[in-house]
């Protein structure tokens, strides 16, 4: 008898959680979870920003160094409206050619007016337009801008707009 109730005592003392406990936990978790929602919006916009600034700095890198290999000139053409990127040059005989791949831009990105449609570089690797050629691009309907510049000795760098 005595191992009887010794049973009971131990089951009264082990005691898991109740209903409402559950509840209130599941309430705090999912009030965490939704204000955390515009946070990981405005991160993946960025990231999408960025990707496409990386993106843009390695078509003009590839159109530079285009350039200095051929020992000609090179251009990047950006098709804003077809939102792709080119590389072209031209061959031995001054006819234009694409070197490279035809590259989408994310067709949630738009290019800024104002915004060269084409970059080109001598063959010592120089912007041809002896200038800063600035390119900024941004998310519709948001603050968020990025901008690829190319300085006229051809460094080519992103930042914030």
């Amino acid at each position: 008898m005595r191992q009887r109730d010794i049973n009971k005592n131990s089951i009264k003392n082990e005691r898991g959680f109740s209903l409402i406990e559950l509840i209130i936990v599941c309430l705090v978790i999912s009030i965490l979870a939704t204000a955390s929602i515009p946070s990981i919006q405005r991160s993946l916009q960025l990231y999408r920003l960025e990707s496409v600034a990386g993106l843009l700095a390695n078509r003009l890198t590839e159109a530079k160094l285009t350039a200095i290999k051929r020992n000609r000139a090179a251009s990047l053409q950006i098709n804003s409206t077809g939102k792709t990127l080119e590389v072209w040059t031209t061959n031995e005989s001054g006819q234009s050619i694409r070197t490279g791949l035809m590259v989408p831009i994310s067709s949630d990105i738009s290019i800024v007016s104002g915004s060269p449609s084409s970059v080109s570089f001598d063959s010592l690797g120089r912007n041809q337009a002896n200038t800063n050629s600035v390119i900024r691009f941004n998310l519709p309907n948001t603050s968020f801008c990025r901008s690829v510049t190319v300085s006229a000795i051809g460094n080519i760098t992103t930042a914030p707009c």
